[in-house]
């Protein structure tokens, strides 16, 4: 069986064979579908304070640019 990671699970069944499809760090967490994703802070119990919703390919051009290496310019 052909395993898929969150950024590559671009159907409903491939988003249904990953492990799992949201992930919580601290106050945040992150939820998965076929072709966006869904960034939430959020205290455990309370109403959200801030949640974006963005499609995939959007996400994945902000990481590129966040992992991207630049010159520290003078």
């Amino acid at each position: 069986m052909k395993k898929y990671s969150p950024r590559t699970a671009n159907t409903n069944d491939k988003v249904c064979s990953l492990r799992r499809d949201n992930a919580s760090y601290g106050d945040y967490w992150i939820l998965v579908e076929e072709d966006q994703l869904t960034i939430t802070q959020q205290v455990a119990g309370k109403s959200s304070e801030a949640s974006v919703t963005l499609d995939k390919a959007t996400f994945n051009k902000m990481i590129a640019f966040y992992q991207r290496p630049t010159r520290a310019t003078p």
